[in-house]
């Protein structure tokens, strides 16, 4: 059926809004009944009814066999410490049966730096030991001792009978010099000037040298014996004093020594006690 469009118009603004009119579209339209809108209904799958889940777990119990207990697995047996304090103690009985426990050391009196190395003897005297690493162990030993007897420090339990007495005379000077030929003696003595001490070289050996001679008479003597002076170069006490310097300062050389001895030899007569310079005839 085709459309009809009916134009109206009016030149009064409120005639055109109260204007009203409905076709017989619009009336049939608005005679239809409206169908209440349903509400769709959601279906959930994992949902199960309490009777439709009894059956299906009874069916799943008859198709299932029923399978048999499983037993938890026993423990391991505990081993006894008896039984091992009782192996422990055959081992270290068989052990100590060996030919290498029989050696034995003599107890010997404890040495000041044995106690120093108490820790790394710990580790090594342990027994029973090889007999090769018992023999190496006692040799170790005894080159220590051997050691420990030749350092200064043994030196000065034998030092009470020995004194640095100051030389004043040619007596004197002669006797400390047949004294020094003895190794023990000089041992000792070498002990006593090394605890004199000094800021280097030079100082250690004046020092020493003021201990053991008065400047008078240290006057009357130089190196090579000149001038009607006593050659100290050669004597005992000279080396002995070169010998403990140099020791005691390592960067201080042998020349040096020379040098700074000669010149203290050649100004005694002008320090305090040594007489002055004497005239030439």
């Amino acid at each position: 059926m085709d459309k009809k469009w009916i134009k109206f118009s009016s030149d009064d603004y409120r005639e055109c809004e109260d204007y009203d009119e409905t076709t017989a579209v619009e009336s049939e339209c608005d005679s239809e009944p409206v169908m209440k809108r349903k509400p769709k209904k959601k279906v959930m799958s994992d949902f199960i009814m309490d009777s439709a889940e009894d059956n299906s777990s009874i069916k799943m119990q008859k198709k299932l066999p029923v399978a048999a207990p499983v037993m938890p697995p026993k423990p391991p047996q505990k081993i006894s410490s008896k039984k091992n304090q009782d192996q422990s103690s055959l081992q270290s009985s068989r052990s100590y049966d060996r030919p290498c426990s029989r050696l034995s050391v003599e107890s010997t009196p404890t040495l000041p730096s044995l106690s120093k190395r108490k820790q790394h003897q710990s580790s090594t005297d342990s027994f029973p030991m090889t007999e090769e690493r018992f023999q190496g162990r006692v040799l170790y030993l005894l080159v220590e001792i051997r050691d420990l007897l030749k350092s200064p420090a043994t030196t000065a339990t034998n030092t009470e009978d020995v004194d640095l007495v100051t030389i004043d005379s040619e007596e004197g000077f002669e006797a400390l010099d047949r004294r020094l030929e003895n190794r023990d003696f000089k041992a000792s003595f070498k002990f006593l000037l090394q605890k004199i001490g000094g800021t280097d070289g030079t100082d250690h050996m004046k020092k020493a040298m003021l201990r053991t001679m008065t400047n008078s008479y240290m006057a009357g003597l130089n190196m090579k014996g000149k001038r009607g002076k006593k050659a100290f170069g050669s004597s005992q006490l000279y080396l002995l004093i070169k010998e403990t310097v140099l020791t005691s300062h390592t960067q201080y050389t042998e020349s040096k020594f020379n040098e700074d001895f000669a010149k203290f030899l050649k100004y005694a007569p002008e320090r305090v006690g040594g007489g002055g310079r004497r005239r030439r005839d």
